[in-house]
């Protein structure tokens, strides 16, 4: 996928492969603390939210006019804002693939095996493992899009969906609750202890999942986690620092860079925040999510905004079902994120976000994740 998102034809039809698909990453509003304003074990952001962008430099009037040609013109104005976001960034979406790419942030990379998951669709690449692929959806049977909000499923079904439209609409992953009783969190004080904190968090939401999915016909499978400081390689393409944490489904691993403990020091849900959004994905994934989200006759930048809402929503869920002691300040935390987004056209506008977090923190099952009914506008 290129470094550019969306691509300029994301949302034209029909959707034609482009480049390699890319890593799905984290919504960047995760890098902001509520009103600007650190709590007392949080460092202060850089510069400080008040100063404002800075002014539009113009040389004096006694200077005149540089020679025609001599300088690039100054920039039209120089902006000031929270950490770069965390964003999932659509890949392209070949008739096979090995694998999709979901970064932490929008990631673009080269997809050799997989896709990496920003995405919520996209982030670092798509590309389809060997014996995934289905057939293509028949071309008489209409795709229709519920306009009522999402209901979870009474109980979760014995066996998978056959149809594409029923993999992503009533899918068994809907009709089960994932409590789970992870370690306290707080505000890594270290890169080790940074790490420390996102294996036991993982380890946790494996012990979770694993147990409610046993109720269902998905297989669960451990995701590998991976850490890294500059670059590394991926089946997805080669992941950097600009986008903190990325999930590939070519290698099924979600990957931490060391941008991502700079990223989790901005409150104290912070990590868990992004490591469920990532792992979301990789439900998503063992789900056939990804691998179905093609039948859906909309333009592509929708579909891969219901991806990552779907994994922002799943995100939100854990942090209410996983024992971490969510409170009041962690929900003014959880607020203040979701009215801060700089991904819209890929992730949501803060209208969606808020709406989807929300349903997230309060739902009792799965299925309050559930993006595929509703019509296109509740993903805007």
């Amino acid at each position: 996928m290129s470094a550019e998102w969306p691509p300029p034809d994301a949302d034209a039809k029909p959707r034609v492969p482009e480049d390699p698909p890319g890593p799905y990453a984290s919504p960047a509003e995760y890098a902001a603390a509520p009103n600007g304003v650190p709590r007392d074990d949080q460092p202060w952001p850089y510069p400080p939210p008040q100063w404002g962008p800075p002014q539009q430099w113009a040389p004096p009037a006694q200077w005149g006019p540089p020679p025609p040609g001599a300088y690039p013109p100054p920039p039209a104005a120089w902006t000031t804002a929270p950490p770069q976001r965390l964003a999932d960034l659509p890949p392209p979406r070949p008739p096979h693939r090995a694998g999709w790419v979901i970064a932490l942030s929008s990631v673009v990379g080269v997809v050799l095996l997989g896709l990496v998951a920003v995405l919520a669709l996209p982030s670092l690449q798509t590309l389809q493992r060997p014996g995934t692929h289905r057939p293509a959806p028949n071309a008489s049977s209409p795709t229709s899009t519920s306009t009522s909000s999402p209901k979870p499923t009474s109980s979760p079904s014995a066996t998978m969906p056959t149809g594409l439209e029923d993999i992503l609409k009533k899918n068994p992953i809907y009709a089960i609750k994932v409590p789970a009783h992870c370690p306290a969190q707080r505000i890594p004080s270290s890169k080790a202890a940074f790490r420390t904190q996102v294996k036991a968090l993982v380890s946790c939401e494996n012990k979770a999942w694993q147990k409610a999915l046993a109720a269902t016909p998905v297989a669960f499978v451990k995701p590998k986690v991976v850490f890294y400081n500059a670059s590394i390689s991926s089946p997805c393409g080669q992941l950097g620092t600009r986008y903190p944490a990325a999930y590939c489904t070519g290698d099924r691993t979600l990957y931490f860079s060391t941008a991502a403990y700079a990223q989790g020091r901005y409150y104290r849900l912070a990590v868990a925040q992004f490591v469920m959004h990532e792992y979301a994905h990789h439900i998503q994934e063992l789900a056939e999510i990804f691998d179905s989200e093609s039948v859906m006759d909309e333009k592509s930048a929708v579909t891969t905004r219901r991806i990552e809402l779907q994994a922002h929503c799943m995100a939100h869920y854990q942090l209410t079902h996983s024992d971490i002691g969510f409170d009041a300040q962690d929900r003014s935390d959880a607020e203040f994120q979701f009215s801060y987004t700089t991904d819209a056209k890929g992730h949501g506008s803060a209208t969606a976000e808020r709406y989807w977090g929300r349903r997230g923190l309060s739902g009792s099952k799965i299925g309050a994740c559930n993006t595929w009914t509703v019509p296109a506008s509740r993903v805007k």
